[in-house]
């Protein structure tokens, strides 16, 4: 992104060569070993790095000595022709730019940034050209102005993925989430306080996007546009085309999770016993009215029963009194009027042995006979 930068307002003739080689090669080393977990989670497990560094930007001053490091070998050195001089500028430019994508520092320089970019006009030549010939208080605030520019530019190249299309984009902020997903797991299980904006359990893409953008990225990169017109079209139209999807996408999101609410609040409404619906006027609690569901299929098995055993020995009598009447058994139970007795129910034998019953006690009755169940007949 910086290189893009460079060639669309001509950097170089802006800052100087020198400062843009030191803006590419701190862009390069700004994350040197990094090992997925942010400044927070360092200072508060209080890691090896957090201790070594004070709590002070432990991971960007664990980047930059990496750097420095690495640099010390023949074969990686590509600053080894330098003089002393312009080396110790080179050292002290890339400290000054990987130290300033500390997110914790990120107002602070934007502030700072917004203050001093009125009182300097990149588009007067003679200002320019002046500033660079004399050595007064002009170029003084010239080389401020430089220090905080270079700041300004790694920032925005840093957390330019936004700027990008977004087939380009998503994939690069799908990894980041899981990045910071993993850490506030690791936070959770180690009893540290979680990073709220790291929480699975609290933020979604596109509500983590539009907070991001919408207060961090965005002010950052016009901020840099009202000193670069050139950027507007390349950075920060396309952060705004961004921070819109994100809030539209952000919006849908939340009208499928109102939507989804609404429809489960009915379901379980729809589920909710009448001994539990609070428009109904009983008090009998659930576990009353399974015991009384209970209770009645438990008469009901044993009416059942008794009606079965009361069936069967009027079915006998019946049969008896039937023997007696000089009918058969068979005859008794095959009525026309019923199904096919495999098949009738014990509602309706109770019923037919009911009537039998009742038309041979009244034939008896009738003729005066009566049998006994102990006599010989019987």
């Amino acid at each position: 992104m910086l290189y893009a930068i460079s060639w669309c307002v001509d950097l170089p003739s802006k800052i100087g060569d020198l400062e843009v080689l030191i803006l590419l090669t701190s862009c390069i080393c700004h994350d040197l070993d990094h090992p997925g977990y942010n400044n927070i989670y360092q200072i508060n497990a209080k890691t090896e790095l957090a201790i070594r560094y004070n709590d002070i930007s432990p991971l960007e001053n664990h980047h930059c000595s990496v750097a420095f490091r690495i640099l010390e070998n023949e074969d990686c050195n590509i600053f080894k022709s330098f003089s002393s001089e312009d080396f110790k500028q080179v050292r002290e430019g890339m400290i000054r730019c990987i130290l300033a994508t500390d997110m914790a520092r990120h107002n602070e320089i934007l502030t700072n940034f917004k203050e001093i970019v009125p009182s300097f006009n990149y588009n007067d030549k003679g200002h320019v050209n002046l500033v660079r010939t004399f050595m007064s208080e002009l170029e003084i605030f010239s080389f401020d102005l430089h220090k905080k520019l270079c700041m300004v530019l790694i920032k925005v190249s840093d957390i330019s993925n936004e700027a990008r299309p977004m087939d380009v984009a998503e994939p690069w902020l799908d990894k980041l989430l899981q990045e910071f997903f993993k850490q506030s797991d690791a936070e959770k299980l180690e009893g540290l306080p979680v990073t709220p904006f790291m929480d699975r359990e609290k933020i979604t893409k596109p509500s983590s996007q539009c907070s991001f953008i919408g207060f961090v990225l965005l002010p950052l990169f016009e901020a840099l546009g009202d000193l670069f017109i050139e950027l507007q079209d390349l950075i920060v139209q396309p952060v705004r085309e961004a921070l819109d999807y994100y809030r539209r996408l952000n919006e849908a999101t939340r009208e499928e999770r109102l939507h989804r609410k609404s429809i489960v609040e009915f379901i379980d409404h729809q589920n909710t016993p009448i001994s539990q619906s609070p428009e109904s006027g009983s008090t009998v609690p659930k576990s009353s009215s399974n015991s009384s569901v209970k209770m009645k299929k438990s008469l009901s098995f044993q009416q059942t029963r008794s009606r079965s055993r009361s069936t069967d020995e009027d079915t006998e009598n019946e049969g008896l009194a039937a023997l007696e009447e000089g009918q058969s058994l068979e005859d008794v139970q095959e009525d026309p009027e019923s199904c096919d007795s495999e098949t009738a129910t014990e509602v309706e034998v109770s019923e037919k042995a009911l009537k039998f019953k009742i038309s041979t006690e009244s034939s008896i009755t009738t003729t005066g006979r009566k049998s006994y169940p102990g006599s010989r007949k019987g």
